[in-house]
């Protein structure tokens, strides 16, 4: 008569114990969703360039470029910027100054800036975007949904990249006096605050004079290689 065997259990002392902060461990994280929309419970590997951001999910990778502005962006692009400033400025600038930013007055101020305007997003969905003027980083926005997404950083390393290929060596940015979250971005990306000044804050009824807190950012050229570097650390 045959006996059964035993089933027997694997022996769990030999098997390799998991490593600990794997390169592949699925962490929770935000991706876009069709319908523009982002989940907080999908697993990624964020890489962000100069110039683009590429999102791993389930297998699949997803480019998101930094690209001209195209006319169909015009008005959601006014729209992110008035509800961007509103955020950010409406209680710490002067109520004189809040009274001329109306959702229109984004829009006049915008249209003839379009072929200055970089952005990130689809055409006609833009979640964030820069505009250089010479030397000076005039305007960088993210939309409310897309913080922490990667994009501020996307646009930030493309207008620096922009102005290297200018021969601009230490653009100058200003940040409304009060805006600590704007403020802790830039010094986080490698600008520093160099003092108080008073810009000429474009507006319909002629220039406002608003004191800012002025960053800037030491870049540089490699000339050994012909290529662009930052100076400061990130």
């Amino acid at each position: 008569m045959r006996i059964a065997e035993p089933v027997r259990q694997p022996n769990r002392s030999r098997l390799p114990a998991r490593k600990q902060g794997s390169e592949h461990e699925a962490r929770p994280a935000h991706e876009e969703s069709k319908s523009g929309k982002f989940s907080s419970c999908v697993p990624r590997v964020l890489r962000v360039q100069i110039g683009e951001r590429r999102l791993r999910s389930s297998g699949r990778e997803v480019r998101m470029e930094v690209r001209d502005a195209l006319g169909e962006d015009l008005l959601p692009l006014a729209r992110l910027w008035h509800h961007g400033w509103t955020d950010a400025h409406a209680d710490i600038l002067p109520v004189a100054l809040a009274r001329l930013r109306t959702a229109e007055s984004f829009v006049e101020r915008l249209r003839p800036a379009m072929e200055s305007v970089r952005t990130v997003g689809e055409p006609g969905a833009p979640l964030g975007f820069h505009w250089i003027k010479g030397d000076e980083l005039y305007q960088i926005y993210v939309a409310a949904e897309a913080r922490g997404q990667g994009v501020a950083q996307a646009l930030m390393a493309d207008a620096e990249a922009r102005f290297l290929a200018r021969g601009i060596a230490r653009p100058w940015l200003a940040c409304a006096i009060g805006n600590e979250r704007a403020a802790r971005f830039y010094r986080k990306a490698g600008w520093t605050m160099t003092g108080v000044e008073c810009v000429p804050a474009d507006t319909a009824e002629g220039p406002f004079p608003l004191d800012v807190w002025r960053f800037e950012r030491a870049l540089g050229v490699d000339t050994a290689s012909g290529g662009a570097r930052g100076m400061s650390p990130a």
